[in-house]
C-alpha cells in the first residue's frame, strides 16, 4: 500500500524533505513537508523532530520539543479539536531550522556504537515510490532528499558514504564539532567491509 501526504506526495520522500530541510535551516521547504505530513502523519513528524534533535542539533532542544507537543497536546483538548495547534509545529520547526547543526552525536554512534544491522539487498514495499513534482522554487523536489535511503537515491547509486559526506556539509547553521578535523575512517571501513548503516 503506497502512503500519500496531504496532497498526494509520497511520504518517504517527503519525510526526507522534512529532515534534509531542517538540516540546512530551510523553513519554507520543512513548512512545507511537515504541512505534507500532519493531516495523516503527525505522530511520525513529531517523533522525527525527536530524532533530529539527537542526530543533528547542538546542544539539548528536545526538551524544548517534547515542551511544544505537551502544549499542542493541551490546547487541541481544550478546544476539542478545534484549535489544531499549529502554532506549536511552526514554533518547534523554527527552533530545529535557527538551532546550530552539529553530527557529533552521529559520528559517536557510527563510530563506537555501530550495530551490525544490514541494509536490505531488496527494495522494500516503501521503496516503491512513484514521485509527482513538489510545489517547491523549481517545480520540484530537491535532488538532495534522494539518497540512499529513498528508491531513486539507490537507483541512482547513492552510498551510505554519499549521504554521511553531502549531510554533514550541508548543516546550517553549522556548530563548532568535536570531530570536525578528523575523517570517518573508522565507519568508512565498516561500510566496505559489511555495507551496513542504520542512520539517516
Amino acid at each position: 500500500m503506497k502512503l500519500l501526504t496531504r496532497d498526494g506526495y509520497d511520504f518517504y520522500s517527503i519525510a526526507s524533505l522534512f529532515q534534509k530541510s531542517i538540516r540546512r535551516g530551510d523553513i519554507p521547504k520543512a513548512s512545507f513537508a511537515a504541512w505534507q505530513l500532519m493531516e495523516k502523519y503527525e505522530g511520525y513528524m513529531w517523533n522525527r523532530m525527536l530524532i533530529i534533535t539527537a542526530e543533528d542539533i547542538d546542544g539539548m532542544i528536545g526538551w524544548a520539543i517534547i515542551g511544544l507537543k505537551i502544549q499542542q497536546d493541551m490546547v487541541k483538548k481544550h478546544t476539542n479539536g478545534k484549535n489544531k495547534g499549529t502554532i506549536f509545529v511552526a514554533k518547534a520547526i523554527e527552533i530545529l531550522c535557527k538551532s546550530r547543526k552539529c553530527r557529533d552525536a552521529c559520528y559517536i554512534d557510527c563510530n563506537w556504537l555501530w550495530n551490525d544491522d544490514k541494509v536490505k539487498e531488496t527494495l522494500t514495499a516503501e521503496d516503491l515510490e512513484c514521485l509527482p513534482e513538489a510545489e517547491l522554487e523549481n517545480g520540484k523536489i530537491p535532488s538532495w532528499v534522494y539518497d540512499v535511503h529513498t528508491y531513486w537515491g539507490k537507483k541512482a547509486g547513492k552510498t551510505v558514504w554519499d549521504m554521511i559526506r553531502d549531510e554533514e556539509n550541508a548543516l546550517t547553521p553549522k556548530a563548532p564539532s568535536l570531530f570536525g578535523d578528523k575523517e570517518w575512517s573508522d565507519f568508512q571501513y565498516k561500510l566496505d567491509l559489511e555495507g551496513s548503516y542504520h542512520g539517516s
